[in-house]
């Protein structure tokens, strides 16, 4: 299992690389500005499978977790001409988001609340790049992005660890001025935690965030 998905990453690291490399190139005559943007994260919740056993039965449950907003921010490297192909490449973080609710969907059973008795919470840091297209002054953008993931429960005895991952990007942006601009992007990042003595289990999670940012270019 573990081998198979070290494949699949890597696969997606070759496709990022390549994917930064031709975007890269083919605005390597354009203008070009580096750019700082902070924003907040409107979308605050992740789904993930899970198995509830109840009695001598196992159900395919659903784990929702509903977490704090949090600002985030990062630096680039854009090129957003207008009329124009552009591309964007670079770093974003955000502050750690905790957990608030949690609920679990037991088929059969509904929807029940779950009371998180080591609270945690958790961080993305993600290394993007996208390309898209400009028009006079509204634009959309497409990309990939390898994201560091960060989790911290306070309180738990169990060891664990964490696995980075490679996510999607989908956004678009509207120029204010040559120089400022605002956004709205959403990104999802497929990342996991191992835990338990011999980190025997899994969870995978794929998080989905959409952040309204504004971003300064000089």
């Amino acid at each position: 299992m573990f081998l198979n998905r070290n494949i699949v990453m890597q696969k997606y690291i070759l496709i990022f690389i390549l994917f930064f490399i031709s975007t890269a190139a083919f605005a390597k005559n354009k203008s070009f500005q580096v750019a700082g943007f902070i924003g907040t994260s409107l979308s605050n919740q992740s789904t993930v499978p899970a198995v509830v056993t109840i009695g001598a039965s196992s159900y395919i449950s659903s784990f929702k977790s509903t977490y704090e907003n949090s600002p985030s921010g990062g630096l680039e490297m854009r090129s957003i001409d207008s009329n124009s192909w552009l591309f964007k490449g670079g770093l974003k973080t955000m502050a750690y988001r905790k957990v608030t609710a949690a609920t679990i969907e037991i088929p059969g059973f509904g929807t029940q609340s779950v009371t998180m008795l080591t609270p945690y919470s958790y961080k993305l840091t993600s290394i993007y790049t996208t390309t898209g297209y400009c028009w006079e002054s509204f634009y959309l953008m497409v990309g990939l992005s390898y994201n560091l993931f960060d989790f911290s429960s306070p309180g738990s005895t169990t060891p664990y660890r964490t696995k980075n991952g490679a996510g999607g990007i989908f956004g678009m942006g509207y120029k204010l001025t040559e120089n400022w601009s605002v956004e709205y992007t959403g990104y999802s990042a497929l990342v996991s935690v191992e835990s338990g003595a011999n980190y025997q289990t899994k969870d995978d999670f794929t998080f989905s965030d959409a952040v309204l940012s504004v971003n300064y270019g000089f």
